[in-house]
């Protein structure tokens, strides 16, 4: 049995890689890959936040069911466990379960995306969480840390979030890479094909090479909002936090004259160049970081 734990990367079109394996489950089931489907959202996020609270038998209950299917790969998919590129521990209590289950090969896989990309879909992203992210701020803290990193209450609720996202691939990966004993597979966002996380499909069933064009791309899924709904998503944090109206309008004017400013006098772009330049040379890291790609065979 070979197990695929997908990583994310945050904003590197893993709702829609989610999205297509739920929506094709059962051809990638008659191609011998295993994929759990739940009702509402197409992620593994439960059996991710279980086995990041140090919980037994997540993986073992997913892999059983896999084997009881008859499938050779099982694929577990959530961005919530990229927390493992900052916290290897964790990948190596997953890989002890895993191969306690009867896994004989664990694949980690990570879609990595152009740094300044990805800056500016984690800004959008946020504010649908009450989170509003200042650009000099972010940047900042991504040169100095490789990442970013928030924790607390999700919308003021109940459910707590600690998310790190992460922008120094090099630091990251080759840290886990050398820290499990499974695979990592670090692919490009920015490859061109039709379905979203393809290498991972193509690691999973190699022997199927007809597969992929045998699945229904999903679409636009969770695509980066438009400048009016991020606007509507600041103003209702503003309101969250007691501001009147007159309040709300005022700040929000404030912004979008301070966003077109840093438009026009190449704020933005000087931000962006300096991502892309310190962390946007990533191509070394593609594959499975050896000098020759192995051949995968079923397990």
């Amino acid at each position: 049995m070979r197990l695929i734990l997908h990583i994310g990367l945050h904003k590197t079109a893993s709702t829609a890689f989610q999205t297509l394996c739920r929506d094709n489950a059962d051809t990638l089931g008659a191609a011998g890959v295993f994929w759990r489907v739940h009702d509402g959202y197409p992620a593994h996020h439960d059996e991710a936040w279980s086995l990041l609270r140090g919980e037994a038998g997540a993986i073992s209950v997913y892999v059983a069911e896999a084997r009881a299917a008859g499938a050779r790969t099982a694929i577990l998919s959530s961005e919530e466990l990229d927390y493992v590129l900052h916290v290897p521990q964790k990948a190596l209590a997953m890989e002890a379960e895993a191969r306690d289950a009867g896994v004989t090969e664990v694949i980690w896989a990570a879609a990595l995306r152009r740094p300044s990309e990805a800056f500016r879909s984690h800004i959008s992203e946020l504010t649908k969480h009450g989170i509003h992210l200042d650009p000099l701020q972010g940047y900042l803290e991504i040169m100095r840390s490789g990442g970013l990193h928030f924790s607390g209450r999700h919308n003021g609720g109940a459910q707590f979030w600690n998310w790190y996202f992460t922008f120094d691939y090099d630091r990251f990966i080759t840290r886990l890479r050398t820290t499990v004993s499974g695979r990592v597979l670090a692919y490009d966002y920015h490859a061109e094909h039709r379905l979203p996380g393809a290498p991972v499909l193509h690691t999973a069933a190699p022997a199927q090479p007809g597969l992929l064009d045998a699945l229904t791309a999903p679409g636009r899924v969770n695509a980066r909002l438009s400048d009016n709904d991020i606007t509507a998503n600041l103003a209702a944090i503003l309101r969250a936090h007691g501001h009147a109206e007159a309040e709300v309008a005022t700040v929000i004017e404030a912004r979008t004259a301070a966003m077109t400013l840093a438009a026009s006098n190449g704020a933005d772009a000087v931000i962006d160049a300096g991502l892309d330049a310190r962390f946007g040379d990533y191509a070394h890291l593609l594959g499975y970081g050896a000098a020759e790609e192995p051949v995968l065979e079923e397990v």
